[in-house]
């Protein structure tokens, strides 16, 4: 399985197909979360249709770090 990964200013985001539904789901990576202790990392996720509109919103918290 192939990943795509979208590299911005605050976090970096890993796509991937979802076996089962064939959605695609974005992850982040690397990215510290500011309220939590350190060392531990973002939570974020988000599941989209196809992967114009996932590397489009996904792209987002990749540059910025929002949700």
């Amino acid at each position: 399985m192939a990943k795509l990964m979208l590299i911005g200013n605050a976090a970096q985001v890993e796509l991937f197909t979802d076996p089962d539904d064939g959605l695609i789901i974005a992850g982040c990576r690397l990215h510290p979360d500011a309220q939590r202790t350190t060392g531990h990392l973002c939570r974020w996720t988000a599941e989209y249709d196809d992967l114009n509109d996932a590397s489009e919103y996904a792209a987002d918290h990749a540059d910025t770090g929002r949700d």
